[in-house]
């Protein structure tokens, strides 16, 4: 059974992150991580609390500016054809804002795992507005993500 892992690494560019990974074991996970280009500082296993999404816990909310930028700068990428897991991959080192880096950190997760977009961030239902999530859903099945994520961006410019 996958057991969680808190860590702490550097990425590429240096920038140092901390996140959490399910793994078989610390070797396995440490080896996911070195995958992503993460050179690891710091790996052990979460304890029960870090377990628990502590943003959720909380229910912090994600700032509408910060979302205009992100569902930017997704949308920028996805119209480009930068493959789906790439995107959320350069997020995840671009995303200021602590809580929607988790946020988006943890969707790679699920992802890689064979989960849907939007149903890895209906996860966090709690932290993101329902209408970021219904039309990344509508987007999602319609083929149509790039386009109703720059409709996102521009709702959250004029909010």
């Amino acid at each position: 059974m996958p057991q969680t892992y808190a860590y702490r690494a550097r990425n590429l560019s240096g920038r140092m992150l901390a996140g959490k990974i399910e793994a078989e074991d610390q070797k396995t996970a440490l080896a996911l991580l070195r995958e992503k280009n993460y050179f690891v500082v710091k790996i052990r296993p979460a304890s029960g609390l870090y377990k628990l999404n502590l943003s959720r816990l909380f229910g912090l909310k994600i700032k509408t500016k910060e979302l205009a930028v992100f569902c930017r700068q997704f949308a920028t990428m996805s119209e480009a054809g930068i493959p789906l897991l790439q995107c959320l991959n350069i997020l995840v080192q671009q995303t200021e804002g602590r809580a929607l880096r988790h946020i988006t950190a943890e969707v790679v997760g699920s992802v890689e795992k064979g989960t849907s977009l939007s149903e890895a961030f209906k996860s966090h239902k709690n932290q993101l507005p329902e209408i970021f999530i219904n039309l990344l859903a509508a987007g999602e099945v319609s083929g149509t993500i790039d386009q109703s994520l720059g409709r996102l961006a521009n709702y959250f410019e004029k909010e």
